[in-house]
């Protein structure tokens, strides 16, 4: 029985709930105008990691020279809205049955940088958390760190990651790339994707095997 481990921003449910108020702190504070065009160019880097790192990645791409003291200030204010951030956003339509039809023939798996307290909520808000066997998050160290973890516990069990950012395609694990913009499917591909989707119930046709 093979292990999926999934992601969870932009694979599981969208990040844009989470953008969204990082990009409203950073033009508040900073007084700065950021095009619709920018934000859609470079979302990748809002996926894939904490709280915290998406708003400093933001801050480093849209504000370079920023004055600490205001950024800060900025996070404080960020921190206050994050618990309330990650309960209201909703999981992608195809995401609860797919999951229940992989449970059945696949050990599933979630792999993410948030923190544990939030994914867990979550996931029990949704419904969902029984049908992962193993939940490791950025408490539990980084993503290479979680397939290690897998590696030790099953070491029978084939592992494939599913993810959105192109650091994922290179875990040393077989991945598929969950593209849900045009834009970022090549570059899953040229990253080592051995499968690219648009939408995660893509997966149940796919022969996990042949990876």
């Amino acid at each position: 029985m093979s292990f999926i481990v999934f992601d969870c921003e932009g694979v599981l449910r969208p990040t844009k709930g989470l953008s969204k108020v990082v990009l409203e702190y950073l033009k508040k504070y900073f007084k700065i105008r950021i095009p619709e065009a920018e934000i859609a160019k470079n979302v990748s880097i809002f996926s894939g990691g904490t709280f915290h790192g998406a708003y400093f990645k933001a801050l480093e791409f849209f504000v370079p020279g920023y004055d600490q003291e205001k950024a800060e200030q900025c996070y404080r204010e960020l921190l206050k809205k994050r618990a309330t951030i990650y309960k209201e956003v909703e999981a992608f339509p195809e995401v609860i049955d797919t999951l229940e039809k992989l449970s059945k023939s696949h050990y599933l798996a979630i792999s993410t940088g948030l923190e544990k307290i939030y994914i867990e909520e979550w996931l029990k808000r949704t419904n969902i958390i029984h049908l992962f066997k193993e939940i490791y998050s950025g408490d539990d160290g980084t993503k290479e760190k979680h397939i290690q973890m897998i590696r030790q516990k099953y070491p029978e069990e084939r592992i494939v990651y599913v993810g959105d950012a192109i650091s994922e395609m290179k875990l040393g694990v077989p991945a598929i790339g969950v593209a849900r913009n045009s834009s970022q499917e090549q570059l899953l591909w040229i990253a080592g994707a051995k499968a690219v989707v648009s939408s995660l119930n893509e997966i149940l046709d796919i022969d996990l095997d042949l990876l």
